[in-house]
């Protein structure tokens, strides 16, 4: 007797897996089948409702989409973030447009708003119709012109599309409208290193830092720009240590602090800081081409080669390709 109710979870996970499979091979009447009777037994379960409205939309079933849409708002409490998870399934799934028939139906329900134009215009981009989605991102701030996320995402539109200067404009935008955005503060800053504007980048990030002392890729990125351009061994060294301190596995923190390891000389450290990084990230360029660096000054000539190979290979164009040939050149000469 005791048997069954232990067997049940494990029961309804598999109608969810079974129904998920199906709507991947196309079955949708079959998926609609067996996350319908997965949700008769766990209703909270928000991801089945998800790929149940898709399954809805892609039979035609529209008003039914639309009714579980509601049922897991109900479920969630909170619409914009069962919204989200809807989305965030589309783009998994690659349903663009079931996402964007989502987005318009409940559009004519509801009206339009700020946020459902977001998402329509996230998932019009991830389509590519970027036209579309740049038009989707205006009509958002044409209803609120203070609503961060539509400059947000018309910067990162931009962005993807190599207009920097259209990018920085709208991620000033957004942090003159909240200057309190950690998110605006470190795109804008991260837009300005792409145009090698590291004064500009620099300012932003110590602005931020004001407001956010505790972010580690702040701290991180700041000490980077400061052990690079700037010479400051010691700020950066402060800085690094204290990303760590907050983020200790975090591989962009590892790397800075390794490398600034090395400009300070301690190859032993450096290499150790490095090869985690690595372990962690692998077949990151900037990384490879650090901890080569750090292999060749601590005599490992082996491992620096192989090391600065491989970053060549995956970044042969990076602003440092010149001294790891150079390097390596040099390694092959002795």
């Amino acid at each position: 007797m005791r048997a069954g109710p232990q067997k049940q979870p494990k029961e309804i996970e598999a109608k969810r897996i079974k129904g998920i499979a199906n709507f991947r091979m196309g079955r949708f009447s079959y998926a609609e089948q067996e996350l319908r009777e997965t949700l008769d037994r766990n209703p909270d379960d928000i991801a089945s409702r998800c790929y149940l409205i898709l399954a809805y939309l892609r039979q035609g079933k529209s008003g039914e989409a639309k009714r579980e849409l509601a049922n897991a708002v109900s479920v969630r409490k909170n619409f914009h973030e069962a919204f989200l998870i809807f989305s965030g399934i589309c783009q998994k799934e690659k349903r663009l447009k079931e996402g964007i028939e989502m987005c318009t139906l409940t559009i004519e329900e509801k009206g339009e708003t700020p946020f459902l134009l977001i998402e329509m215009g996230k998932l019009y981009s991830a389509k590519g119709a970027n036209r579309k989605a740049e038009e989707s991102f205006k009509r958002a701030l044409k209803l609120d012109e203070d609503y961060i996320p539509a400059y947000l995402s018309l910067g990162l539109l931009f962005q993807g599309r190599g207009d920097h200067a259209g990018a920085i404009s709208m991620y000033g935008k957004a942090l003159r409208t909240d200057p309190q955005s950690l998110r605006a503060s470190i795109l804008l800053a991260n837009s300005y290193m792409k145009i090698a504007d590291t004064g500009e980048a620099m300012a932003v990030y110590e602005e931020s830092l004001k407001l956010h002392p505790d972010c580690p890729e702040i701290l991180n990125n700041l000490a980077y720009l400061y052990i690079e351009r700037e010479g400051r061994m010691d700020e950066a060294l402060d800085l690094s240590l204290r990303a760590r301190e907050l983020d200790p596995g975090n591989p962009a923190i590892l790397d800075t602090l390794g490398w600034i390891y090395y400009k300070n000389g301690n190859y032993k450290k450096g290499v150790a800081l490095l090869e985690r990084s690595d372990r962690i990230r692998p077949s990151n360029p900037d990384t490879l081409y650090h901890l080569g660096m750090a292999y060749y000054r601590a005599g490992n000539m082996e491992s620096a080669q192989d090391a600065l190979k491989k970053a060549l290979k995956i970044g042969p164009h990076s602003g440092w390709s010149m001294e790891a040939r150079k390097v390596l050149t040099g390694i092959k000469g002795e």
